[in-house]
């Protein structure tokens, strides 16, 4: 998780010169009503780009940095894990590893060793049956943050004359 979320600030990085460049010359264009907004929302193309990179960085990190997964969330921020997308992707990036796998796992603490997929739906509370609503929230994150995107490239103005 934490790994998918430095991949996004990293592209968030790259991009935000292109959009600063891009802005200026935007402006000077709509002042004379020469394009809409809508060819600016880059989004789209971004996302294969995004994926790929978020993949080989998971794959390389994930597989050198052994995380301790500890549930310590405080009970008034489970409110927060709803809106919170890199919560959604955990629970994606789990649950289509691991949600059908029939061998067993040693915990520690643990008499008996539980199949990995009873674990995490007993350990964590995820459903593998979710993958569809779980889809459906990514994908409503992202045409949610294209829109708030294209509304205020539309809208806001810095620039001073």
């Amino acid at each position: 998780v934490h790994n998918c979320f430095v991949c996004w600030n990293q592209q968030l990085f790259n991009c935000t010169a292109t959009i600063a460049v891009g802005r200026t010359i935007f402006y000077r264009e709509r002042d004379v009503g020469m394009y809409s907004a809508l060819p600016y929302v880059m989004v789209i193309s971004e996302i294969p780009y995004i994926f790929i990179q978020t993949t080989y960085c998971t794959l390389i990190v994930y597989t050198m940095v052994g995380f301790e997964l500890i549930t310590r969330i405080p009970k008034w921020w489970i409110w927060y894990i709803g809106i919170h997308s890199v919560a959604w992707t955990m629970y994606r990036c789990i649950v289509s590893q691991y949600g059908d796998v029939d061998d067993t796992i040693k915990v520690p603490g643990m008499s008996i060793d539980p199949k990995i997929k009873d674990y995490i739906t007993d350990h964590f509370g995820y459903n593998p049956n979710f993958m569809g609503l779980v889809a459906t929230v990514l994908v409503g994150f992202a045409v949610f943050f294209a829109f708030v995107y294209l509304y205020s490239i539309k809208t806001m103005n810095f620039q001073r004359r």
